[in-house]
């Protein structure tokens, strides 16, 4: 929406690039003694309102995840998921709930994307959840 474009316009966006995401991700798995297919790829990245200060640290924002469809990969969503956060940030001052930001998480599903093939079976919605509370917790999500 024209609102959605404006806002996301208005609002910085801090984005991790996508190798620093992977290896965070990587290295979380490697020190868990994880499988090297334990958590998923994701693009991570914050919305913080214009004149709020950066977080330290990403954790210590609230996560709103975004998951593609079948045929798709987490990047698909990135202009849809910023604008979405930015949009949600101007509606809640306008409304006199001011927030500090917001974390978004675009992820790959397992076998599309960045993260890739090799996930052992079976494929099924249990499966999937116990992937994002893995990765979720890798990346300090909440």
């Amino acid at each position: 929406t024209a609102a959605g474009a404006k806002a996301a316009a208005r609002a910085r966006a801090i984005a991790s690039t996508s190798a620093a995401a992977a290896a965070a991700v990587a290295a979380a798995g490697a020190s868990a003694g994880a499988a090297p297919k334990s958590v998923l790829a994701t693009d991570d990245f914050c919305i913080v309102p214009p004149g709020a200060t950066a977080p330290a640290s990403k954790s210590d924002l609230p996560c709103v995840a975004f998951v593609h469809g079948v045929f798709g990969r987490g990047l698909n969503l990135r202009t849809f998921a910023k604008a979405t956060l930015a949009a949600a940030l101007t509606e809640a001052a306008r409304s006199g709930l001011p927030h500090p930001g917001v974390r978004g998480m675009l992820l790959d599903m397992r076998n599309h994307g960045r993260s890739g093939g090799g996930w052992a079976p079976p494929h099924d919605l249990a499966a999937t959840a116990a992937d994002f509370g893995r990765t979720f917790a890798a990346l300090g999500a909440s």
